[in-house]
């Protein structure tokens, strides 16, 4: 994919011929691929716009590279599945560090109490 410099980390999701992709783009350094957080996909694929195993791990993978650390990410990424991920567009999404960081803010249950 090439996409002009973001002003901040932003994940751009799309389907290519080898299948889905998603890459990150941090502002001012190279973008990388997504690395995949396995945890529920049996066919090792990172996907989106529906509710299954794929879009469980995307929702992982997301939210570790976003700073959760993996058992935290754990604890919230199937809310973030189905919040979030499962509503993208079929083919070509992206979605910012700051939309991520306010859905984990909304979401993460702090230390002895509510979020």
């Amino acid at each position: 994919m090439s996409f002009a410099c973001p002003a901040e980390k932003t994940y751009f999701g799309r389907r290519a011929v080898a299948g889905p992709q998603v890459a990150v783009y941090p502002p001012g350094a190279q973008s990388y691929a997504l690395p995949h957080v396995v945890c529920h996909s049996t066919q090792g694929q990172l996907e989106w716009g529906y509710g299954g195993s794929g879009p469980a791990d995307l929702a992982l993978s997301v939210l570790v590279d976003a700073g959760l650390s993996r058992d935290e990410a754990l604890s919230l990424h199937q809310a973030f599945k189905c919040d979030i991920i499962a509503k993208l567009p079929h083919d070509l999404w992206s979605l910012t560090e700051n939309e991520v960081n306010a859905w984990i803010k909304a979401h993460a249950v702090k230390e002895g109490g509510a979020a």
